[in-house]
Order: structure tokens, then C-alpha cells, then sequence
């Protein structure tokens, strides 16, 4: 922590501002009881930086009865009041990611009966590292995935993070999540969540997928390489014959912990469907949706026929739904067309003939939910049309694992397919859908596809398809891009394509994405961006860290999509991948950021490098 006494004045405070002010501290009627009293002297403001906080602190000042607190977010807005005290410190919160650390400022005045005295202004431009937040297992594990997953409570207060490779005594790979919550002296760990299996649920990768309720009430967590032959919800779970078939749970808690409250299976349960790569649940956790992107059936549609296994890969998302306290499933989903089968080309080719090849979708490797529950983003990164319109043809098989994004809407208890939607620019290779995020409200959908292969950047002026598509020649392979949709009444249009600020090859930008409620602020991961940089801000240019990590995070403006800030690690480091995941609270104001390469030992010491891959939480 830094404690910093400041040295900087604005003379147009004085001049300006207290004027104002002291309209609010005395009127003319004032007058004859205020003679015999003087103006406070000014405040002398010390700053203090810890974790997603700012605390302002100062010595009594004679005469002063109440203190005023002021902050310019940018240092041109000017100075907005936002509290005030009778105590000799206040403390704020601060969006870590949000805040203009070069020009903020904050100031606080002195006030009694007479009038108000400005302090001289706070900056806090070198302490931004301070303010970030990290978060370690306490006993970290090498190589045990801690950020492999992570979720955040709607208000920000409480993160779960999974730690999928998490060895628990002689069970390997049996996995673990970890329940943080936010107190008024920090974040702690609240409990560790141990794979519910029966005989320890050695390799199955519980909390591969995390999601968790508005309230933090209620958590969903994945296993998709558990081994169960169960069918459906709350089976048996001890006959482990179908391997790598997955499940999932739901828990929910109280004042004495977490208890599972159900375990699910997909209906059509077999080996190596991988149930569970991706996890869906609405804020009332009314609502869960479990994907199983290597789920074999060619049915297409609604609720098909799920009893084949034509198709390897072709991918299934199961929707579960709770009345009178009794889970049922309520859809069985597939693509709006049925996937294909993989099929190469092979050369020489014959005569006359073009061949394109073809992947299996792997529906259901992007799964987001509203908040209501209402309508269900999926994302199929195999699919391989290169139509690059919305509802365009999903028969042109031109681009393989171009990618494609389902959305589902829900009327009374039917679930049907809605809008089919694609990158404007469809790319070979590109899987469009890895990622995606929807909005709380439904009206905003961000969509990653990680190994697009562009050399064009940012966001503004806004970048079209022809662009991308001019520029594939000299393109960074695998940099990655972001598409955004927004939907007005029942239709969805294509609202802006974002690239990183400083395009390289295999930066995997896109991988990870999180959009607040209202679609208002969108947080992009890059976990193979390469810059040694730490903190907030900088030129994102140089590639002296391979695989560190990046995270970009953006605003919505009128026409376009605006960078807000460049987010690295404060420790940073070669291989770390930050930005593997990300979650924001409903607000915006937090943001978690994972580094499942971190290597420190030291749950207090981000300095150490003595371990392996032991993985790290950030706070913004």
C-alpha cells in the first residue's frame, strides 16, 4: 500500500467551486451568527490504495464540522461530489478498470458554518497496481487450473473460481472451486467446494464450468469428464461405465456452507460426449443449460431423436427447468440444421471437382442465457457456412469451422430456434461461437472467434467485413476478433467488429469476453498476448512475454464500440495467459481476470516464482 501526501493545487477551486459551495453552508439571513465565525483552514489529504479501494484520510481541522468529498474522473469533467463525512477519513470504492488513472483526481473540503475550504487535489496515477486485487488458493497446487473458471455474483461481492486439476489426496484431476466473498477488510475465502463423487472423482475435471445466480445463492459447476452411466437428474452415480460422458451440479447455500442440490446427466448419456464443457444458469436459477459440444446424434432441431451417434462432435445443449422445487429437463437442443460429419479433401482432386472440406459444429461450446431465462445464445465453432449474413444459408458448406451462433427463444415452455447468426467476414478455421456473451437484458451479444487471422486493429473508425476481408493477405494468424449484435424489437443487426489495438499472431483475442447487464461495458480477453507490461494503460506493443495475456475492456458509444482501458496482471509474466476467463458484475464495477499460468506459491506474494502453473485471480 501507498500512502501519498499531496503537492498539487488548482487555484480555480478556490476561485470557482467554493462559491458555490457556500450557498449550501450559509445564506445572508446567516449572516450576524457567522461573524465571529472563521473558514476552516484547508484539509491536509493523505491517499491510501488497497484493493478495489481508495482511502482518503486527514488531520482534525480546526473549526471544521463536516467534510466534503469530491473526484474528477478524468481531470476536464470537473469535481463531482460524491459523499460526505463528519469523521477524519472516507473511503471509495474504485472500478479499477474504469478509472482514468493518469488524470483522476479527488479533493476534499473543509466546511463549517462560514463556508468550505478546498484541499489541495489528489493524484493517484502511481498507484494503480495497488488497487488490483489477487487472489491464490491457500495451499496452491502446480498445475491444478485454478482460473480455469470463474463467476461472479451480480453485485460483485462474491467470486467462485473453479481449479478443475486440483489434486484432492490420491484422486488426480478430481477438481475443486473455491467460494471468495468481498468483507469490509478484503476478500476471503469462504469454503472450498470438493468433487461431490462418490469415490473421489479422480479425472473428472469438477468446476470445468462454473455459473452462479444473481444473488450468489445458487451455484452450477461442471464435471464433463466424470464417468457415470446416469441418465437424467439425480441418477446413480456410482456405476462409472460410460467414461468421459460428464455431469453437472447445482448447489446452493447458506449460513453453514454449500449443499448439492441436484445432479444432472444428459438424457442420452455416452462416453467421451464431454457433458458439461459449458454451463448456462438465469439469475434466479430457474433456468440451467449444460452443453455437450462432442454429443454424436444428427438430429437438428427442438427436442429430436437423440438415440444415434452418427456424427462425432456434432454437439447438444440440455435445458433443465425447477418448479414446486422439482428439476425437469425441459429441451433437448441441437442445431437449426443437423451438423455435418467431418470430411477432408484429398489431393490431387478430380477432374471437375471443387471439395471444401467440412467439421462437425460442436453445438454448444458457447452458451450464454438472459437473465430471465428467455433466450439462449449457442455457439457452434465447427459450423461451416460462409454466408455472412443473419439468417443467412446454413447449407453453403464453403468455410469450414467458420463457426455460427444459435439464439433460442422460450414461449410459455417451448423452446424454438430464432435467429442463426454468423461473423460478417466468415473465415476458414475462425470458430466464430468459441466464446460468446449475452447481456442480462437479451438486447446486446458479443461474440469471440479467437483464431481469426486479420492484421487490422481496434474499433474506431468502426471496421467493416470488406475491411477483414481486404486485409486476410497480410493477416496475424489467429489474432482473433470480437463481433458485436444488438437486437431492437425481435430483430438483430451486426453493430461493430473490434480487433486488439495491437494485432500478433496467435494472441487468441476473443478467447474470453463478459458483458455487463445492460451491454453497456464488454471486457475481451487475449490470454497469448505477449507484452511484459503491468497494471493499466501503455503501449500494448511489445512481444517480450510470450503468452502473458492481455484483457481490453470497451464502452458502448452511439455508433461504435470505444476502448475504455488495456488491462494486464501486476505481476506480470511469460506464460501466465491472463484473460483465460473474465467475469463482471451486473454494474460493470468488477471485473475477475484469471491467470491459469501464474506460478506464484505465495498466496500474499505475487513476486514468488517458484511454482508451476499454480494459477491466480485478479480484481479490478
Amino acid at each position: 500500500m501507498a500512502t501519498m501526501t499531496l503537492n498539487r493545487y488548482k487555484t480555480w477551486l478556490a476561485a470557482g467551486l467554493t462559491p458555490l459551495l457556500l450557498a449550501g453552508c450559509g445564506s445572508d439571513s446567516d449572516d450576524d451568527n457567522n461573524a465571529d465565525v472563521n473558514q476552516p483552514e484547508a484539509a491536509e489529504v493523505g491517499a491510501e490504495i488497497s484493493t478495489k479501494q481508495l482511502r482518503l484520510s486527514w488531520p482534525e481541522v480546526n473549526g471544521a464540522t463536516q467534510y466534503k468529498i469530491y473526484q474528477n474522473t478524468d481531470g476536464s469533467s470537473g469535481y463531482e461530489n460524491i459523499g460526505e463525512t463528519d469523521e477524519l477519513a472516507f473511503t471509495l470504492p474504485l472500478a479499477v478498470h474504469l478509472t482514468d488513472w493518469d488524470d483522476a483526481s479527488f479533493m476534499v473540503e473543509a466546511c463549517n458554518q462560514a463556508g468550505c475550504t478546498p484541499s489541495e487535489d489528489v493524484y493517484v496515477a502511481g498507484d494503480a497496481l495497488g488497487a488490483i486485487g489477487y487472489l491464490k488458493t491457500p495451499n496452491p497446487q502446480d498445475k491444478a487450473a485454478f482460473g480455469f473458471s470463474s463467476a461472479l455474483s451480480a453485485d460483485g461481492q462474491i467470486l467462485v473460481v473453479g481449479s478443475p486439476r486440483f489434486d484432492n489426496g490420491d484422486h488426480q484431476d478430481a477438481g475443486a472451486v473455491y467460494w471468495f466473498s468481498a468483507t469490509e477488510s478484503g476478500w476471503h475465502l469462504e469454503q472450498r467446494i470438493d468433487n461431490p463423487a462418490i469415490d473421489g472423482g479422480a479425472e473428472d475435471l469438477f468446476g470445468y464450468a462454473l455459473a452462479l445466480s444473481a444473488d450468489g445463492q445458487y451455484l452450477a459447476v461442471t464435471a464433463p469428464y466424470e464417468d457415470s452411466s446416469a441418465e437424467g437428474i439425480d441418477g446413480d452415480s456410482t456405476d462409472n461405465s460410460l467414461a468421459d460422458s460428464g455431469a453437472a451440479y447445482l448447489f446452493s447455500r447458506d449460513d453453514n456452507g454449500l449443499t448439492q442440490l441436484g445432479y444432472f446427466k444428459a438424457s442420452n448419456p455416452d462416453q467421451r460426449d464431454y457433458y458439461g464443457v459449458r454451463v448456462a444458469l438465469t439469475d434466479d436459477a430457474s433456468r440451467i443449460a449444460v452443453g455437450a459440444p462432442y454429443e454424436a446424434s444428427n438430429a437438428a432441431g427442438v427436442n429430436g431423436d437423440q438415440s444415434n451417434n452418427e456424427i462425432d462432435l456434432a454437439g447438444a445443449v440440455y435445458v433443465y427447468t425447477q418448479g414446486d422445487n422439482v428439476w425437469s429437463q425441459e429441451a433437448y437442443i441441437k442445431p437449426s440444421r443437423a451438423s455435418r460429419n467431418d470430411s477432408p479433401c484429398f489431393e490431387p482432386a478430380p477432374p471437375g471437382i471443387v471439395c471444401y472440406e467440412s467439421s462437425p459444429s460442436r453445438f454448444g461450446y458457447g452458451l450464454d442465457f438472459d437473465a430471465a431465462g428467455d433466450t439462449l445464445a449457442v455457439g457452434a465453432p465447427g459450423e461451416n457456412s460462409s454466408d455472412g449474413q443473419i439468417n443467412g444459408d446454413q447449407e453453403d458448406f464453403k468455410a469450414k469451422s467458420s463457426g455460427a451462433v444459435y439464439l433460442l427463444t422460450r414461449t410459455g415452455t417451448e423452446w424454438s430456434h430464432s435467429t442463426y447468426i454468423k461473423a460478417s467476414n466468415p473465415g476458414i478455421d475462425d470458430e466464430f461461437g468459441y466464446s460468446l456473451s449475452l447481456a442480462g437484458d437479451g438486447n446486446t451479444l458479443a461474440v469471440g472467434a479467437p483464431y481469426e487471422d486479420s492484421k487490422l486493429n481496434g474499433t474506431s473508425p468502426p471496421l467493416t467485413p470488406e475491411d477483414l476481408d481486404n486485409d486476410t493477405a497480410s493477416g496475424e494468424q489467429d489474432s482473433g476478433a470480437v463481433y458485436v449484435f444488438t437486437r431492437t424489437q425481435d430483430s438483430w443487426v451486426a453493430d461493430g467488429i473490434i480487433k486488439a489495438e495491437v494485432t500478433d499472431e496467435d494472441d487468441l483475442f476473443g478467447w474470453s469476453m463478459a458483458l455487463n447487464q445492460d451491454g453497456s461495458l464488454l471486457a475481451v480477453g487475449a490470454p497469448r498476448e505477449d507484452s511484459e507490461l503491468r497494471g493499466l494503460g501503455g503501449e500494448p506493443g511489445n512481444s517480450s512475454a510470450p503468452a502473458a495475456g492481455s484483457v481490453y475492456v470497451y464502452e458502448a458509444q452511439t455508433d461504435d464500440w470505444q476502448t475504455v482501458n488495456y488491462l494486464k496482471s501486476s505481476n506480470t509474466d511469460a506464460n501466465d495467459t491472463f484473460g483465460r476467463t473474465l467475469a463482471l458484475s451486473h454494474d460493470g464495477q468488477t471485473l475477475a481476470v484469471s491467470a491459469t499460468g501464474e506460478d506464484s506459491r505465495d498466496p500474499a506474494d505475487p513476486t514468488d516464482d517458484t511454482g508451476d502453473d499454480t494459477g491466480a485471480i485478479y480484481l479490478y
